[in-house]
This record gives C-alpha cells, structure tokens and sequence, in this order.
C-alpha cells in the first residue's frame, strides 16, 4: 500500500483504500459471513422475552380538601378543626415497593397460565426455561468463582429464626435475583405517571404479572397510608356497638320498671325509676359521644386515603421485545467487515 508520508502525517490515497479492498475482499467477506452466521445461531439459542406494562397515576388528596369533608362534619356536629392531616407520600418511593424482597417472595409463589394454558407458580415458569447459552453462562461464571466445595455448602441453623428474619435457599435466592432484574418501576417527575415494565420468557405471564405488580403496589400504598387510621375506626366501631348495646339493654330495663311500677306515689319507686334513667343517660351520652368520634376518624381516613388509578392497564403483547434476530445479524455482519479490515491491514503491515 502506497502512502505519502511528512514528518507530521501519514496520507491515504482514494486508490490506497479501494486498492486495499479489493485484495482483502474475500478475506473481509469470510469474516462478515462468518460473524453474522456466529449472530444468527446465537439469537436462535436465546429464550425469547415478552414484556408487558402498567401504567398508574397516583394521587393524593390535598390539605385543601378537608374543607369539603369539614363541611360534611359540620352538618353532623363533627368539630375537623383540630384534625391533623399527615403530608401525601412522595409517589418517587412508589418504585422501591417493587425492589423488596417481600414483594419478589410473594411474586415467586403466585400463579400465572402461559400461552398453552399451563398452570404454574412463576418460580416454576423460570425453571422450566433453559438454553445452551445459560448452560454456557453458569459454567464460565463457575470457574470463574472458584468456590470450593466447603464455600459451597449451605449454612445450617438449627435454632427457630426470629420474627421478621428471613433465610432463602441458593436456588430460591436465584430466582429473586432473576426476579429483580425482570420488573422495573419508573416514575415520570413530570407527569407523576409509574410505569412498571415486566420481561418473561412467556407473554400472558408477562401481562398477569404486570397486573399483579400494579395491584400489589396499589394495596401497599393504600395501607400503609389509611392502616393506622383504619385501626382506629375499627376499634371506635367495636366500642360503639358496645355502647349500643349497653344504651339498648339500660332502655329495655327503663321501659321494664316503668311498665310494672306505675303509682308515682310511692318513693322508692321513683327512687328506683331515677337511678335507672341516669343509667339510660349515661348510656346515651357515652354512646353519642363514641358516634362522633367514630364518624370524625372515619372522614379523616378517608381524607388521608390516597387514589391511585390505572392509566393503562396490561396486555398480552403480540410480538417478542428480543432477541432481535434481524439486527443482531445485522450487527454481526458489520463486526464482521470490520474485523476482517482490521486484520487485513495488519496482516499486510506485519508482511511489508
């Protein structure tokens, strides 16, 4: 190959490069076919993904929005003036619910029925696909690690694991792992939309996912937000319906007395007659009182309940996201001319 060379510089020639081609066409074209030969088997060994999408729109209900549920209360005889309304959760800690180790366990036993209709746990639809490529993966990462057998033993613990401790097998934590990298939350700080996108080796798995996904975080956030408040309206409801019942049972012993001691005359009869309607007072007012408290605490859950709304609910996509079959080809054939290039210019300067 011919150059015009200066101590600064080194020019090619219009005539150099095609000169250069056309006596390393054949050596370039092997080397193409080669590559995108090595790309197109490579694609048809690994397992096809199918993803599927949620999108939600959280919102919350402002501090404004009291004054409605105040004027409600009013009516009522419910004094909200003193009534603290806790800050809206940041919707940017929606995502991190799907990155829990909680939420992955429990996706790992739920069932989901592939394209042929086959009823399986997710953990089992992972283990059922295999290629050669992840044969290959494991046995390069494996010599790789160079773990001996001692490191490989499993830890035993003989002692009960306390409360809220939680130990995973190898082959369980795998699929945790695997789990993790398969579903991803975003948020849009723009919009405030959470998309969540779910990849699987099945396409109406992928979308019984999503779906799962998206009502697993829409429960999350709907008890951790109202759970404390909804224990104690549950708890002022239990105490209410005793009230009632002790207000019914002093009435019905008011009513009783009364209908059997009907001369006003006598004093111990109306003695008797004044303890039991304090008693039924009393009743009364603790029952009232209980009512009030009961409706107060149930308008501020309900103030404090956050909405999240499905924007786009998921589908059964019709079509794989990859391999890409055709561009890895593609990729593969120009990797291949380059390399070809490469090797033929420095074959040729090795021998000039």
């Amino acid at each position: 190959m011919e150059t015009t060379q200066n101590p600064s510089s080194v020019f090619f020639r219009i005539s150099d490069i095609t000169g250069f081609l056309g006596r390393n066409k054949w050596k370039i074209a092997v080397a193409a076919v080669l590559c995108a030969g090595l790309s197109a088997v490579y694609s048809l060994m690994v397992l096809e993904e199918y993803n599927s999408s949620v999108k939600l729109l959280p919102e919350m209900q402002s501090k404004s929005t009291i004054g409605g549920f105040k004027a409600l209360a009013d009516l009522a005889g419910i004094n909200l003036d003193n009534a603290q309304v806790s800050e809206a959760i940041r919707p940017d800690l929606y995502p991190s619910v799907l990155e829990s180790s909680p939420f992955l366990l429990k996706l790992a036993d739920y069932k989901v029925t592939t394209k042929n209709g086959k009823a399986m746990t997710v953990q089992q639809l992972l283990e059922s696909q295999h290629s050669p490529i992840d044969g290959v993966k494991s046995a390069i990462f494996g010599w790789m690690s160079s773990e001996s057998e001692e490191e490989k033993k499993p830890v035993v613990i003989t002692s009960p694991l306390p409360g809220g401790v939680v130990m995973l097998s190898r082959e369980r934590k795998r699929i945790v792992e695997s789990l993790s990298t398969r579903i991803s939350a975003n948020l849009d700080k723009k919009t405030g939309i959470i998309s969540i996108g779910v990849a699987m080796p099945d396409p109406v798995a992928a979308a019984m996912i999503a779906g799962f996904s998206a009502e697993y975080l829409t429960d999350y956030m709907l008890n951790y937000r109202s759970g404390k408040q909804a224990k104690q309206v549950e708890f002022l409801k239990a105490q209410m319906d005793q009230a009632k019942g002790r207000l019914d049972e002093a009435d019905r012993r008011f009513r009783s007395y009364r209908d059997r001691n009907r001369n006003p005359f006598l004093s111990a009869s109306t003695s008797s007659e004044t303890d039991l309607e304090a008693s039924r007072l009393t009743a009364q007012t603790l029952f009232t009182e209980l009512s009030r408290q009961y409706e107060q605490a149930n308008l501020k859950m309900r103030e404090e309940t956050p909405i999240i709304k499905v924007l786009d609910p998921a589908e059964v996509p019709l079509k794989r996201s990859s391999p890409k079959r055709t561009r890895m080809v593609i990729y593969g054939f120009i990797f291949g001319v380059m390399a070809g290039a490469v090797l033929s210019f420095i074959s040729e300067v090795k021998w000039n």
